[in-house]
């Protein structure tokens, strides 16, 4: 999952959420099942710009997901995409998500 990290911290949580939520919908309606819980990996991106360019970069790769576009402005930010989330991939898929930073606690 990819979060902007130029927005509030309640707002990332939030965000991430919905990319999430339509990711497993997603999954669902592609007719994925999982007898475990997956793992979730939070990866930051520092704008909307970048977050765009990342999912060109995993849809390109053929990666399943769900980019997120908040459409309230009342959020103190325009409204735009603001978060993506992938369906759960296989161990060697992973590599395509290397070069983005884990995300970690603003200071």
């Amino acid at each position: 999952m990819f979060i902007r990290t130029d927005i509030p911290l309640a707002q990332q949580i939030v965000q991430a959420n919905h990319a999430t939520l339509h990711a497993g919908l997603l999954a669902g309606q592609s007719g994925h099942s999982y007898s475990k819980t997956p793992s979730i990996v939070l990866l930051q991106i520092s704008n909307e710009a970048k977050l765009l360019k990342a999912h060109a970069h995993i849809t390109s790769a053929g990666i399943p997901c769900e980019i997120f576009f908040e459409p309230d402005s009342g959020l103190g930010y325009q409204p735009s995409y603001t978060a993506f989330a992938t369906i759960p991939v296989a161990e060697e898929i992973r590599a395509e998500f290397r070069q983005y930073r884990l995300w970690k606690t603003p200071l």
